[in-house]
């Protein structure tokens, strides 16, 4: 297998800041990741640098591997050094339209990605919009970024995101991966989580995008009582569903189905 710190001596590179780049080099990771993939279906890596997790689905999947890279030098490594990639898609992931790879196959897809910490957040959000074509996905986060998106309510670490992607998925942290398994090494641990959609809350819920606006101004001012961060909504009497001198972190994504549907039945 090409690895990432040779890749980027023949090329005479380095990871730059700029675009949060932190490569996985350990051999023992992606191939502990790779045992995740299904081949049955075809998958969209984001952020594959040089392309050291690429190979490992390219073994297995030789017709529908997507990239999407926003560092044309990686574009450039990838491009030459692997010759079974469908199609790189040069783009910012946190913005990407990620329908312009979606409606390409017929089943759903496989995401993976090794996200940038300082946007991941950014770019679950951007990828939750498809989620009627995504089947699994397997994010490479900050490790406090993954207690986040998977802690319970009453907590400190549930949030927006927390919400927003429990409407979506049955989310798990598969195990955790050390500093020293990048190039370079991050100051901190990171997590693999995975995130399985389920359809039940989803075939609930009357609206979405209602569902993100109330979620987003329940957690407008996370320390506030709901009665404040959801005033604008007072005529409508939510104290009948819920109480409102609960704070944001206290409701779980049903409560928040729930007021959907409530609003939308007056």
């Amino acid at each position: 297998m090409k690895k990432a710190k040779d890749l980027l001596e023949k090329y005479n590179l380095n990871p730059k800041k700029k675009f949060g780049q932190n490569f996985l080099i350990d051999d023992n990771i992606l191939r502990k990741i790779s045992k995740n993939y299904n081949p049955d279906f075809p998958i969209i890596e984001i952020g594959p640098g040089t392309g050291a997790m690429t190979q490992y689905f390219l073994e297995k999947n030789q017709h529908s591997v997507y990239l999407v890279e926003f560092d044309t030098d990686m574009i450039e490594i990838l491009n030459k050094e692997y010759s079974n990639i469908k199609e790189i898609f040069h783009a910012d992931a946190s913005k990407f339209d990620f329908s312009e790879i979606l409606n390409k196959e017929v089943k759903e897809f496989i995401i993976f990605g090794n996200l940038p910490y300082n946007v991941s957040s950014q770019i679950i959000f951007n990828l939750v919009k498809n989620i009627d074509r995504i089947n699994t996905c397997y994010f490479m986060v900050q490790k406090e970024v993954a207690k986040r998106l998977t802690e319970n309510k009453n907590n400190k670490n549930y949030s927006r995101l927390t919400v927003m992607t429990d409407l979506y998925f049955d989310k798990k942290i598969l195990f955790d991966v050390k500093p020293n398994s990048f190039l370079p090494a991050p100051r901190v641990d990171s997590s693999i989580v995975q995130f399985k959609k389920k359809d039940k809350l989803l075939n609930k819920l009357k609206d979405r995008n209602k569902f993100a606006e109330i979620v987003k101004e329940a957690f407008s001012q996370r320390r506030k009582m709901l009665r404040n961060n959801l005033k604008k909504y007072k005529e409508y009497n939510l104290e009948n569903i819920i109480d409102l001198k609960q704070r944001a972190e206290n409701l779980s994504v049903e409560d928040y189905v729930n007021i959907v549907n409530y609003l939308l039945n007056i």
